[in-house]
């Protein structure tokens, strides 16, 4: 037997006719040592990449896949199964040596170094807001929470002058990807957008500066044309 409906927790169904698996993403930079309060989905292709620290630059197709700045358009909407992510090295990653001091580098970009991320997971909070003047988010977790199931599986290397600390968010894989046992539905027309920030001020001991590329994954409803 076919199966030609989805039922969402609160009742709602989903026509398969009508929604396709589409996640959509969108890319977010800031500097070493920066404080940051970034807004992703806040923009399309042509316009500024959310950025602090860093120079800016015009967003490309592979920064972000939105049709309408902050919202979702007048005939589509979405549904959010899941939240992950994945990070590029603007710069390297090195380390000062004592006695010396020698300069070793750790991590050349665009990989992130495994200090660097742990660096992440414990100052940086992502929020998700769902609707126009909200200001309680459909979603609060610490970084340390999205798992990272898309990307590269990294295999450092290291040697006695060079040694390597590379890191990624978790094991890279779709079954450890956190998915959330109650979807968040994006109505038509609707405003939303991903907060990343520091709450606790600048991340003095982030030596990288760093993309992050945020992915809300799950269905979206087709357009018309």
């Amino acid at each position: 037997m076919a199966i030609n409906n989805i039922r969402l927790p609160d009742g709602s169904e989903l026509k398969l006719d009508e929604w396709l698996h589409y996640p959509i993403y969108s890319t977010i930079e800031f500097a070493a040592a920066s404080k940051f309060n970034l807004r992703a989905f806040t923009y399309v292709a042509g316009q500024t990449v959310p950025n602090q620290g860093v120079a800016p630059r015009t967003a490309n197709d592979a920064d972000t896949n939105q049709t309408v700045r902050t919202r979702t358009n007048q005939d589509e909407a979405f549904v959010v199964y899941a939240i992950t992510q994945e990070f590029f090295g603007l710069t390297d990653a090195t380390y000062v040596t004592t006695p010396g001091p020698v300069t070793h580098t750790i991590a050349f970009a665009p990989a992130v170094s495994r200090h660097n991320m742990m660096v992440m997971q414990r100052d940086v909070l992502t929020e998700l807001f769902v609707g126009a003047n909200i200001n309680k988010p459909q979603l609060r977790v610490p970084q340390s929470r999205l798992s990272q199931s898309i990307g590269p599986v990294i295999h450092g290397t290291a040697s006695n002058t060079q040694p390597a600390d590379l890191g990624t968010q978790g094991r890279v894989s779709s079954s450890n990807q956190w998915r959330l046992e109650l979807p968040v539905y994006i109505e038509s027309d609707r405003v939303f957008y991903v907060r990343v920030s520091t709450p606790t001020g600048a991340i003095a001991d982030l030596n990288q500066a760093i993309r992050m590329r945020v992915w809300l994954d799950g269905m979206k409803r087709r357009p018309v044309a």
